[in-house]
């Protein structure tokens, strides 16, 4: 039996079962990879967005350990002046 083909050059017919097979195997595959390219590859623009979401998260993150940082440095100078007066006679 005879099929169709479609190749860069364009549609030819008079092609075997065989390589009409190969053909419809080959364009089941790019469909499975566009789909797989739509929903999971990444465009420039996603890792854009996500390079700023990280970069404001690392920035709070920051924040956070100064604040961490100076309110421990507080305790420990409260905890010394504690100690200091405790052995004060």
């Amino acid at each position: 039996m005879l099929d169709f083909a479609v190749t860069r050059e364009g549609l030819h017919e008079g092609v075997s079962d065989s390589q009409a097979s190969s053909r419809r195997v080959s364009t089941e595959q790019v469909t499975a990879l566009a789909e797989l390219i739509d929903t999971q590859a990444a465009s420039k623009s996603d890792l854009l967005e996500l390079e700023h979401r990280l970069e404001a998260k690392i920035a709070d993150g920051n924040i956070a350990t100064i604040k961490w940082v100076v309110g421990m440095g507080f305790a420990q100078v409260g905890l010394v002046l504690a100690v200091i007066k405790l052995f004060q006679h």
